[in-house]
């Protein structure tokens, strides 16, 4: 087969399952070849799975969607996977090491440091990714100790966590699903190395995504992951605080939400106002406006609030000259950037615009609402292997006799005719056809193909080749 230059790509998400195939030019435009969703509500719960079947059936629904919107013959091979999840948090550590006299630290050191550093143990938690703070060798704070010469070092590192349930039960599902990944990819690092500057970076600053079940919270200072946090609670919690109140079915509640939720309350508490009224004529009924707003601001001021108590725990607050960058679904709810604004003092708030440029290519499935799907795009951008290959047709010619797809019914005997003596004509060559049929390449054998290179091979036999809880 011959391997194409697209990376694809599924993220694992509470509300939704998302897949994309596409490429990164050199002009830094993204080419996208096939975008497809599955609705993950019901099986997947802040970013962890449980319910592992749905899951496994719902990731091979996705692949034959985006492999359905691809040129014929083109299949996907292997993915690479975003995730993140409840559990998934920084935890900082140290090694210590004292050498008794003065040496120059080497690489190597530095590396047995890290190695060390590593072993560390967390309870049902597994280290995904360790992030280097600084050095201490002697009495100061150094980046790049290697070359320096002192009697101890010691190595601060951000180890990031995640309960160990949830990369194993992502694993389980793909593989059920007969889908090879090639990396598991953590999403929030994936998001701020795309929607974040250097200057971002540097100058300090929160990248806040505000999701559907989650709200992660990650916290860069001279261009070094400080901090992440992911807080339990998302926009779905203010839509299922108004169906629950308000008596409406979710899907109502959400369209509300939308519409008409507002991270302020109005100030004005007049007459007016007070008797305001939210008609919904398709249920023929109207919703108290000041209740509506309660509820959606009662919700949303505790997201916030969570999020002021993660920026102050971290230390840098005072720290972070590029203030808060807010992205996700639910950062689009009206009002919520001034509201961040008020509880943050002295720090500016912006919103991530859609700064991708994207080239769809004619497919069934186009990517709608780009600018909420920053992560999706970010992992495809993260991406480095091939995942597609081209598909070629699988028929062989030896001798003159026809293997493979087209056996079955070329390769069939004339009738003999025995009263009669009937010369023998030349045979003609035989013509290898491409069968034209796509099919995936799980790394199993058609049954013809498979017979022949068992009587080529003298094989016989007909069958050759063949949780802890969350927190």
């Amino acid at each position: 087969m011959g391997q194409l230059d697209y990376i694809a790509v599924i993220e694992i998400g509470s509300e939704k399952l998302r897949g994309v195939v596409g490429k990164k030019n050199s002009d830094e435009s993204i080419q996208i070849l096939s975008y497809a969703f599955e609705n993950s509500s019901s099986f997947i719960k802040k970013g962890v799975v449980f319910n592992i079947d749905k899951t496994a059936q719902a990731l091979t629904n996705i692949i034959n969607k985006l492999e359905g919107a691809l040129e014929s013959g083109i299949i996907i091979s292997k993915v690479y996977v975003g995730y993140g999840g409840k559990s998934l948090r920084t935890e900082k550590n140290s090694v210590l090491r004292n050498f008794g006299e003065d040496i120059k630290i080497s690489q190597d050191i530095i590396e047995s440091i890290i190695e060390e550093n590593k072993t560390t143990q967390y309870l049902n938690k597994e280290i995904l990714s360790v992030i280097p703070q600084n050095y201490k060798v002697g009495t100061n704070l150094v980046m790049e100790p290697v070359g320096i010469s002192a009697k101890l070092i010691e190595g601060h590192f951000l180890n990031l966590i995640a309960n160990t349930v949830i990369r194993e039960r992502i694993a389980e599902c793909f593989s059920i699903a007969n889908i090879e990944i090639e990396d598991m990819l953590i999403s929030p690092l994936a998001l701020a190395d795309f929607v974040l500057t250097d200057t971002d970076k540097r100058a300090g600053c929160v990248l806040v995504d505000f999701g559907y079940d989650t709200t992660t919270v990650s916290i860069y200072k001279n261009k070094i992951l400080r901090n992440l946090t992911v807080i339990p609670i998302g926009g779905n919690n203010i839509t299922l605080d108004l169906a629950n109140v308000l008596k409406l079915e979710l899907a109502d509640a959400e369209r509300l939400k939308v519409l008409y939720g507002c991270a302020f309350n109005n100030p004005s508490k007049d007459k007016d106002y007070m008797e305001e009224k939210i008609s919904f004529p398709e249920l023929g009924k109207e919703i108290d406006r000041p209740l509506f707003d309660d509820i959606v601001v009662a919700r949303v001021e505790e997201i916030v609030e969570n999020v002021v108590n993660v920026i102050k725990s971290s230390g840098y607050d005072s720290q972070l000259f590029s203030g808060v960058v807010i992205t996700g679904g639910a950062s689009k709810l009206r009002g919520l950037p001034d509201l961040i604004e008020e509880r943050c003092k002295d720090m500016k708030v912006k919103v991530v615009k859609n700064n991708w440029n994207l080239l769809h290519s004619a497919f069934n499935a186009p990517l709608e609402k780009p600018n909420e799907n920053d992560t999706l795009l970010s992992l495809l951008c993260s991406g480095t292997v091939s995942c597609c290959s081209q598909q070629q047709d699988s028929t062989v010619i030896v001798d003159g006799k026809l293997f493979g797809d087209q056996e079955e019914k070329d390769n069939t005997e004339p009738e003999k005719t025995p009263e009669k003596s009937v010369e023998k004509q030349p045979e003609e060559p035989v013509q290898n056809h491409d069968t034209g049929e796509k099919k995936k390449n799980k790394g199993g054998k058609s049954g013809s193909f498979a017979s022949f290179l068992g009587r080529l091979f003298g094989e016989n036999d007909p069958d050759w080749g063949d949780d802890n809880k969350d927190e």
